[in-house]
This record gives structure tokens, sequence and C-alpha cells, in this order.
């Protein structure tokens, strides 16, 4: 049977939340409900994950994940009411140490370009556009500072994301690793298919049968760069045999 810690005073309750996050589950609801001893708790436990990272760098090491000691403003975060995780000052608190949290947030908030810039300039794990509003999804500082912090990029996208020709373009030109992941329509997309494979070259082998085809068709616009391009690692040989090896590889293509 579980024995339920009582406290006198906000601070046991903040001590006690920073020894062990998880006991956000036991705290009243009078705290809860309580903007000012929110604020309080998430300082406290802002200011134990900075002096941690400060500690680290002073002696030389740093964590691979520096946002993973920020974690707690997220598991602290989304035991809140509602009305709080619609408070601005809350959220901006939150966000701007765990961008992830923005999944947590309020609606309202997720339509807020002050709250959704400071989410994605972070480092963060998730790819955050696809929990904000449709109309910053279609902003391009937004977009670019996503694709820059996210750790999976597009990988963990909605559909909708993987099938926004704007975002895919963006994303190709920092990793063409994540065409794999975009949507069926954009992997015949040749704009961005060219994009991505020069970035990386082995993404030749996720491009759709249609794509291959207009290879083949001898259709791509200087397709023999391409090709010089390929020479310089190991596929170059199953390539030419995947486009029937026929003598207009040596040729610019027009389209």
């Amino acid at each position: 049977m579980e024995v339920l810690l009582e406290f006198n005073t906000e601070e046991e309750y903040i001590s006690e939340l920073k020894s062990n996050i998880r006991f956000v589950k036991y705290l009243p609801t009078k705290f809860l409900n309580d903007k000012n001893f929110v604020l309080k708790a998430l300082d406290s436990l802002g200011k134990e994950a900075d002096e941690h990272l400060k500690l680290t760098k002073k002696i030389g090491t740093f964590p691979r994940k520096p946002m993973a000691l920020y974690k707690n403003y997220n598991t602290f975060f989304k035991e809140l009411p509602l009305h709080l995780r619609d408070d601005k000052d809350i959220v901006l608190k939150v966000v701007g140490g765990y961008g992830d949290a923005i999944m947590h947030v309020s609606d309202r908030l997720r339509d807020n370009r002050e709250v959704v810039l400071a989410a994605v300039t972070n480092p963060h794990y998730e790819f955050l556009l696809q929990f904000i509003s449709d109309r910053l999804k279609l902003d391009d500082e937004i977009i670019h500072l996503s694709l820059k912090n996210s750790e999976y990029t597009i990988e963990n996208a909605s559909e909708d994301i993987r099938d926004n020709k704007k975002i895919a373009l963006e994303a190709v030109k920092m990793q063409g690793f994540v065409f794999k992941s975009l949507s069926e329509r954009l992997k015949n997309d040749k704009e961005v298919a060219l994009i991505a494979i020069k970035q990386d070259l082995n993404i030749y082998w996720h491009f759709s049968q249609e794509i291959k085809d207009e290879l083949k068709a001898n259709n791509m616009v200087e397709f023999d760069e391409i090709i010089k391009y390929l020479e310089t690692i190991t596929v170059k040989e199953d390539l030419e045999t995947n486009l029937g090896n026929n003598t207009t590889i040596s040729k610019k293509m027009k389209v």
C-alpha cells in the first residue's frame, strides 16, 4: 500500500518534485491549479537542469542530448489543468526548455507564433510541425528551425506534413535521406528527387518507379552530371545495370 507524503510548505513539495518528478501525480489539486506555484516549480526544475548542464561542461563532459535534462518540464506540464496549459507565461517557460512539450499545449497557443518559435528553436526529439496550427505550418522561419533542430526531422511527421512540398524541399536540402519518408506523391516529384540525391547519393534507391522510368527515358535535366556524381561511390555499376546500361548515360539530358 502506497503512503502519500504530506508537507506543510510549497518549498517542501517542490523539493520532493526535484528529487522525484513522478511525485507530480500526488500534488494537491490546489497546487496544480495555482499559477504562482507552477511557475516556482518550473523555475526550480529549470535551475537544477541549468546547473547540471554547466557542471558537465565545466568538467569537460557533455550529455549526448542536453534537452533530456529539461524533460521534467514535460512530465510536470502535462499533468496541469487545461487553463494552465493555455497560460502563455507558463507555456513559454516550458517549451523554451523542452520543445516537445508543445504537444500538451492548448490549441490556442499552438497557433501563437512566439510560443511555436520558442519550441522549435531548441533541439527536439519529435517533428513538432505536426503539433502546431495549420497557419504556422506555412511559416518559413518555423519550418526551417524545426527541420534544423529536430532529432528525427520528417520521419515522425503526420501524413499531411510528409505530403507538403514546401516542407519536403526544405527538409531534403538539409538531409537528403528524409526523402524516403515522404509521401508517395512527393517521391514522384522530380524537383524533390534531384535535390535529395545531391544531398545523399544512396537515396536513388528510394526513388519511385515513375522517377526511375523517367531516367531510363532520358528525360531528366543533366542526368549525366548525376551519373558522374554517383561515380564517387560504389553504386555506379548497379545504377547503370538498373538503367539498362544504355549509351545515352554519358549525354546531357534535357526535359
